[in-house]
């Protein structure tokens, strides 16, 4: 057996610290040794024949579930499936609003008359008092009537004083006589007459009805000074009036109203006087009269 002397590996200084993986000694001429090279190949033969199917290796463990596809496109509809049993009937909803009002429709045709009634009994009211058949009237408008027997020429005349319409005769209830041209004023401690009021009898009484009647005096008075006193004097008989005396110490015009007077009214005694003083005050200071008049109640 021949063995080969040639150096099998190079110099210490040129062998590798390691190999690589798959390197093979290959033979350098040049160097003249065998050094470690990366394989060289020649050209690739022909594929040679398939060998035989070698057996089924073991089945692998299954992999982990990939992730879930996309959705895919959806299908055509299915057929109409069979009508399903009837279900409960809801709760009733609220009512809807009233809708509007129709047209009026055309007046029917008139009825016949029907028969006149006859009331004959029950009780009245308003101007009426008492009962059916037989009311009394007591009042026009809801104004009273007053109850007093009429007499021959009388009329229904309206009493402010009382309040309702009397039966009388037709002249003036209240007469209105101013008994002086102008406003007039006084500082005197003593009555004066600050006018007359006279009565016409032929005016007040045109029939038989004269004599004592009962009267208000009424007078619009003011002063500067502390007090004012009034007072209405019977001229035919010289003396004042009972209870016609009237006072005040308004600095701004105030009407007084005496209580019921009785006054003779019948003929040559039918004038009075307003008599006014000023009870107390000083120089500048003074009472004034604006109207007088007196109300006459003929009843």
């Amino acid at each position: 057996m021949t063995t080969n002397t040639k150096t099998i590996i190079g110099s210490p200084d040129t062998i590798p610290s390691s190999i690589p993986d798959g390197y093979v000694l290959a033979w350098d001429s040049g160097s003249n040794e065998w050094e470690p090279r990366t394989p060289e190949f020649g050209p690739t033969g022909a594929t040679g024949p398939t060998g035989p199917t070698g057996d089924t290796g073991p089945v692998g463990q299954t992999g982990p579930t990939g992730p879930t596809g996309i959705t895919g496109p959806t299908g055509p509809q299915g057929p109409t499936g069979t009508t399903g049993d009837t279900g409960p009937t809801g709760p009733t909803g609220v009512t809807g609003p009233t809708g509007p009002t129709g047209p009026t429709g055309p007046t029917g045709p008139t009825g016949p008359t029907g028969p006149t009634g006859t009331v004959t009994s029950g009780s009245v009211s308003g101007d009426l008092s008492g009962n059916l058949p037989n009311p009394t009237v007591v009042g026009i408008q809801t104004y009273p009537v007053n109850s007093l027997a009429p007499v021959d020429g009388y009329t229904f005349v309206w009493s402010g004083l009382d309040g309702y319409w009397i039966p009388r005769l037709t002249y003036p209830h209240q007469i209105n006589y101013v008994a002086f041209a102008n406003i007039t004023s006084t500082a005197s401690s003593t009555f004066v007459n600050a006018g007359n009021i006279e009565f016409d009898p032929a005016l007040l009484y045109p029939t038989r009805s004269q004599g004592s009647r009962t009267i208000k005096l009424r007078v619009i008075a003011e002063t500067t000074g502390p007090q004012m006193t009034i007072q209405l004097y019977n001229v035919t008989s010289a003396a004042v009036v009972t209870g016609s005396t009237l006072t005040t110490s308004s600095v701004a015009a105030v009407t007084l109203t005496t209580n019921d007077l009785t006054a003779n009214l019948s003929n040559l005694n039918a004038i009075y006087q307003i008599q006014i003083k000023m009870a107390a005050g000083g120089a500048s200071d003074q009472v004034t009269l604006d109207l007088a008049k007196l109300q006459v109640d003929y009843t």
